[in-house]
Formats: C-alpha cells, sequence, structure tokens
C-alpha cells in the first residue's frame, strides 16, 4: 500500500502496547453515548490508549479494518486486532472482555 496515508492507529502503538479503538460516525446516536462508556474504561485500563475514528473521514482505515456495523470497538495490539465487537455494549461487558486479553500490569486496581 501507499505510505501516504499515516495510520493513527499504529501512531497510537508506539506508545502503548494496546489501542482500544472506537470507529463511529457523527450521526450514530449510539456512538455518541458509547464515547461515555469509553471514558470510564480508559479511566481503569492504564495499559490501553483510546482512539477514535469518524469512518466518514476515514473510510479507508474502515475498510482495512473490515467496519461493518457502527459503533465498532476493537483493541489492537502490534501484532493484530485481538478483539472486536459491534454495537451498543456495557462497560462491564467491554471491562470483562478487555481483562480477558490485557495482562494485569497493565490495568489500573
Amino acid at each position: 500500500m501507499g505510505g501516504s496515508i499515516k495510520d493513527p492507529i499504529d501512531q497510537e502503538l508506539k506508545d502503548k502496547p494496546y489501542v482500544l479503538v472506537e470507529f463511529y460516525a457523527k450521526w450514530c446516536m449510539p456512538c455518541k453515548v458509547l464515547e461515555e462508556v469509553l471514558r470510564g474504561i480508559s479511566k481503569t485500563m492504564k495499559g490501553i490508549s483510546l482512539l477514535t475514528i469518524d469512518v466518514d473521514k476515514h473510510p479507508e482505515l474502515s475498510s482495512r479494518y473490515h467496519v461493518e456495523g457502527l459503533p465498532s470497538l476493537m483493541l489492537i495490539a502490534r501484532d493484530g486486532v485481538l478483539w472486536r465487537r459491534s454495537g451498543l455494549l456495557p462497560e462491564k461487558y467491554i471491562l470483562t472482555e478487555l481483562e480477558k486479553v490485557v495482562p494485569e500490569e497493565l490495568r489500573k486496581n
């Protein structure tokens, strides 16, 4: 692929071992609700960077990561996508799922 498009996910992975990415759209109401949930999660998981990507502004990233529904959440590490779900999900469910993947030393107590 041409190197002209900078992938913000790759940029985040330079600083943190994991990136929790929300693919969203401004017109998507469940995406707005999920944004609040993700703020809480980012305070709980210190080893995870939080990134939101507007699918309307970044269709190439949506295609690259096979986004089919909104909102879409993905936990991405340097070696690829570790976890993915679509739809409005409760904070407790997301945290439980992330705890299965993220090492304990990267979680806040």
